[in-house]
């Protein structure tokens, strides 16, 4: 609810936004579902997103998604890999308009998306889209030790969230709202209109359990019944 909030209070049409791709393949089945309702508000509140990631697969991944979603050229720039991990982090806060745009080849400056944006400073608020607990403490600590007053939100996995949690209370004032797996994921989406694909992976992953706890009865019973045969 408090990301959701946030970004109710902070994006208008045309606000940019930087969005940190940072997960790949191996963590898309879960982590597509957390992204998806995030970036299909932002794109309908209008935002510009400016696509940045400190992993090499995040980039590809990232086109992938925003595939399925279908936002207009002008609302996304995609920036690319920055080796480097916190120092990486740090150099796209700081140098964000020095960089060449991915889909188009040309510089970052010179992209719809990128219009009045130069550094971490000129964006209304930035998303952690992180599978790993390291990659999100690296961007929540450079973030808020550059720019206190920039709001920072994330949507992270399930394993992610115990770390997230210190950082998304208010008193350390850190991280605005965080999205966890696919129960927080669902949760988003009931405040979205439209039913979207979390709830069905959160119902499917339910009744996959359901029947695996009916074949470890079944087994249980099959073995009392039959005894040392």
């Amino acid at each position: 609810d408090r990301l959701f909030d946030t970004v109710e209070q902070v994006v208008e049409t045309d606000t940019p936004v930087l969005v940190a791709f940072e997960y790949g393949p191996a963590e898309a089945d879960e982590m597509d579902r957390v992204a998806e309702p995030i970036l299909r508000h932002l794109l309908d509140r209008g935002a510009r997103l400016v696509i940045v990631s400190t992993r090499p697969e995040g980039p590809a991944t990232a086109e992938g998604l925003l595939a399925q979603l279908h936002p207009e050229a002008r609302q996304v720039a995609n920036l690319g890999y920055q080796p480097g991990q916190t120092a990486g982090v740090q150099e796209l806060l700081v140098g964000l308009d020095q960089r060449m745009e991915v889909t188009t080849g040309l510089p970052a400056a010179q992209v719809e998306a990128m219009r009045g944006v130069h550094t971490a400073a000129d964006v209304g608020m930035v998303v952690v889209l992180a599978a790993q607990p390291d990659e999100l403490r690296a961007w929540v600590e450079q973030a808020s030790l550059a720019y206190p007053d920039l709001p920072v939100v994330a949507g992270i996995s399930a394993r992610a969230e115990p770390l997230a949690a210190p950082y998304v209370d208010p008193a350390a004032g850190q991280l605005r709202g965080a999205v966890a797996g696919l129960v927080g994921a669902t949760t988003y989406e009931s405040h979205l209109e439209g039913s979207g694909r979390a709830a069905f992976y959160l119902n499917s992953l339910g009744v996959a359990q359901l029947l695996v706890v009916g074949l470890m009865l079944g087994g249980a019973v099959v073995f009392l019944l039959g005894g040392r045969r």
